[in-house]
């Protein structure tokens, strides 16, 4: 995403969340309107945080819509923090073990052997943080 649509992309997910923002951290307008990006983004960032931890404050200050949005903050912060090459290299190393076992499953079936020759393993379950999570559904593009 170029600067300018981050900042078209910002200010449109900045609207539709600032009044949950605004009554949740008792704050006013002007200190809103004072914010930048990266700010705004940390008071998002914070309530998801704050929902994660068993201290549900959405359903006290937003609609699902809005805590929706607020959620796309941190997709929208998390792979901008990143150039689309070094987002592309993280999960390229993240990938590459099962992109390995796969191509030896495919190449032993278009083969046509009568015995396995790949690794027997049926799946993988990766641990990622957030961010690596939102850079491999980007890579894949998935939305």
């Amino acid at each position: 995403m170029n600067d300018d649509a981050v900042f078209e992309n910002y200010m449109w997910m900045k609207t539709g969340t600032r009044e949950p923002i605004k009554a949740m951290y008792d704050l006013t307008d002007d200190y809103i309107d004072g914010l930048n990006y990266h700010h705004y983004w940390r008071l998002t960032d914070t309530a998801v945080c704050l929902a994660f931890e068993g201290y549900p404050e959405q359903e006290t200050y937003f609609s699902d819509d809005q805590w929706e949005l607020t959620h796309e903050f941190q997709k929208v912060y998390l792979t901008e923090r990143f150039s689309k090459d070094a987002s592309n290299l993280e999960v390229s190393r993240i990938l590459r073990k099962p992109i390995s076992v796969m191509e030896k499953k495919v190449a032993s079936l278009l083969s046509n052997e009568d015995h396995v020759t790949a690794s027997s393993l049926k799946y993988l379950i990766y641990s990622a943080h957030d961010d690596q999570v939102t850079n491999m559904l980007n890579f894949l593009g998935q939305d």
